[in-house]
């Protein structure tokens, strides 16, 4: 067996990241293209102003919900609002991409690890976030709920596998890249 000269593995590494960044700079400039192609065709967002939102217990149902501010009923209601209003925005000619990144339960607590080692990025990680990774079972039949409630023809979820960041990065770059082509044709 040929052993590769010391470094070789790095070299290939960094080639290796050199081309997913240089893939990831044409996948921006597409959209940008689209974007002006659309525009061009008159493909634009005629939207009208969204409605100024009622005060809820937090900004995320989900999270209402599994700290119990708020019954599950209420829950059920801003979702299948929050529905109605996608199809209206659709309607006015939006392009809505909905994403969720999910990482697993031992990759954040790996992230959350060397984010408390890291004495430039320990400010990012809190009590909070502790608490809340306590309730990680909670979180997943939230997020399971939510996709089954609001993902639509129209607006459909996009479920991005974000252990490995790179991939999550072009995942997300190529669907919004499809979505906007699916629209110009």
């Amino acid at each position: 067996m040929d052993r590769e000269p010391a470094g070789a593995t790095g070299r290939r590494r960094t080639a290796v990241l050199a081309v997913m960044a240089a893939v990831l700079a044409v996948m921006v400039a597409l959209i940008a293209v689209l974007a002006v192609v659309a525009t061009r065709r008159g493909v634009t967002s005629n939207a009208r102003p969204a409605a100024t939102p009622r005060p809820t217990a937090t900004a995320d149902p989900s999270v209402s919900a599994i700290y119990q501010r708020v019954r599950p009923s209420v829950v059920v209601v801003r979702t299948d609002n929050e529905l109605g209003t996608g199809v209206v925005v659709a309607d006015d000619g939006t392009i809505i991409v909905k994403l969720y990144l999910h990482i697993t339960k031992d990759e954040q607590l790996s992230r959350f690890r060397l984010r408390e080692a890291d004495p430039y990025k320990h400010w990012k990680i809190t009590d909070e976030d502790w608490r809340n990774r306590a309730r990680w079972n909670d979180y997943t039949v939230a997020v399971n709920d939510m996709v089954a409630r609001t993902s639509t023809r129209i607006a459909p979820w996009t479920l991005v596998e974000a252990n490995n960041k790179n991939f999550a990065r072009v995942k997300v770059l190529r669907t919004l890249a499809d979505r906007l082509a699916r629209r110009l044709r």
